[in-house]
């Protein structure tokens, strides 16, 4: 897996998780006293948000990325949704770096 792909991968398994954390297990925890799913996404959200991390360093140190493209990175990474909303730049930043 080209470390393009493996960005793009641990992009979208640390959006969804957090997204199934903060939409699913979170409310059903709250709602209806459910804390089994709450304890199961907490760990898989944050082995996927390290893996993320990773990726993220290893592509940050390849030097083709800007600091202000890495805090973007890391800003997306903290909030619901918005790890979906940016995979077309992302889709374009790692496709411009393959060339």
């Amino acid at each position: 897996m080209t470390p393009s792909a493996l960005l793009r991968a641990a992009s979208l398994a640390e959006a969804s998780t957090l997204a199934a954390l903060v939409l699913i297990a979170v409310p059903m925890k709250h709602l209806a006293d459910a804390a089994g799913p709450l304890h199961f996404m907490g760990p898989l959200h944050g082995v996927a948000f390290l893996f993320y991390l990773w990726a993220l360093i290893q592509a940050a140190t390849a030097g083709v990325w800007r600091r202000g493209e890495v805090i973007r990175m890391i800003a997306v990474a903290c909030i619901p949704l918005a790890g979906f909303a940016n995979q077309p730049w992302l889709a374009r930043k790692l496709r411009a770096m393959d060339r």
